[in-house]
């Protein structure tokens, strides 16, 4: 619209570089291949086949059932909001410990949203438009994501939501406001997405005013059939938003946890998840023989990762990278040790060293291709 300041391209969270991103390709699968034929390659062509089949490995997403819960129930309630009545809607909290895979979890379901949404225009790479009214132009752009800030105020976050679209985010906070909701019919605006909810705190006078705006940004988004989206860590005590009784009535909660290995059942869940792992990388460890990541090495990669999904991906990816550079094309327990991961996992597993790491069970489990 004529309205709309120019808007950063390049780094800043937008509703440009989220259409950039959403239209994003996956590295091809590569073709699978034996030892032998690996070795028999002409270093030229196994170099290549290394690089593409490294970058197919570094953009994978492992099937994890309690995620795929989560996006599921978002999904339902997004659509439940969508056709029923207008009006302030039901609000899905996503939460998990930090580093827990949450966000990207929310995020890669939110892109195949905004695909489907947008249809065939996700081929090209200029945002598509449409006109609210006549002599008006504006972008479609239903998906808004919003990182919130330890500092968020009213101000702050409405500025946020101006500022994603290249509104301009100077004026009165009524103003502001009024703006915003033009924003959400001007660009068919289906969901707003709120990352880092835990940051607002119940002893915070300026969190309970930002609270008290996203009651009003849902009350707006559900006029036009959205939906809003909480995702952060769970704070019982402190956190605003699960100690907010009004919200209480409207919230959807999913809780995702890390994997423990505490008990049989646990520890076969924990399997099952590796072994939807196996199932994606194996073919391209070719040296390797089944049940090698969830059970040979199950208790291993539990250790070093303590069951976080996102640490548990990096470990896996990068073994299985090294396994290649080093030409032995299965993962040995000195790939797994010598990955880096994050603090966390690294300080937790010094704590857990002399602890007898949990034994994989022996039972066979179905993983679906």
């Amino acid at each position: 619209m004529n309205a709309r300041r120019p808007v950063n391209t390049e780094s800043v969270l937008n509703a440009t570089t989220w259409h950039r991103e959403a239209r994003k390709t996956p590295a091809a699968r590569p073709p699978v291949h034996t030892v032998h034929d690996l070795r028999a390659m002409p270093q030229r062509v196994l170099t290549r086949y290394i690089r593409d089949r490294d970058a197919w490995i570094k953009n994978l997403v492992f099937p994890w059932a309690a995620g795929n819960e989560a996006v599921s129930m978002i999904a339902q309630v997004v659509d439940e909001n969508q056709y029923g009545p207008p009006g302030a809607k039901e609000i899905v909290a996503i939460t998990a410990p930090f580093t827990a895979g949450k966000s990207t979890l929310v995020r890669g379901w939110a892109n195949g949203y905004y695909r489907e949404l947008i249809g065939a225009a996700i081929q090209s790479a200029a945002q598509p438009t449409w006109r609210p009214r006549p002599g008006v132009e504006a972008v479609h752009a239903p998906v808004v994501w919003i990182d919130l800030g330890s500092a968020s105020k009213q101000r702050t976050l409405t500025m946020q939501i101006l500022d994603y679209f290249g509104y301009p985010i100077s004026g009165r906070i009524p103003d502001l406001i009024v703006r915003f909701s033009h924003v959400v019919a001007n660009h068919q605006v289906r969901l707003i997405i709120v990352d880092d909810i835990h940051l607002l705190k119940v002893d915070q006078r300026d969190s309970r005013q930002v609270l008290d705006h996203l009651k009003h940004i849902n009350t707006v988004l559900g006029q036009q059939g959205g939906s809003l989206v909480f995702v952060g860590k769970k704070d019982n005590k402190d956190g605003l938003v699960f100690n907010d009784p009004q919200l209480a009535g409207r919230l959807q909660l999913n809780e995702l946890h890390t994997f423990a290995a505490d008990t049989p059942s646990q520890v076969a869940e924990w399997q099952t998840f590796l072994h939807g792992a196996e199932h994606m990388l194996l073919p391209y460890l070719p040296a390797a023989s089944p049940g090698l990541l969830a059970s040979t090495h199950a208790p291993r990669i539990w250790r070093r990762t303590q069951g976080f999904i996102g640490d548990t991906a990096k470990l896996l990816k990068r073994a299985t990278i090294q396994a290649a550079l080093d030409g032995s094309w299965t993962i040995t327990a000195g790939h797994l040790d010598a990955q880096r991961l994050s603090f966390r996992a690294t300080t937790r597993e010094q704590a857990l060293r002399g602890r007898r790491a949990p034994a994989p069970v022996e039972h066979n489990v179905e993983v679906s291709a």
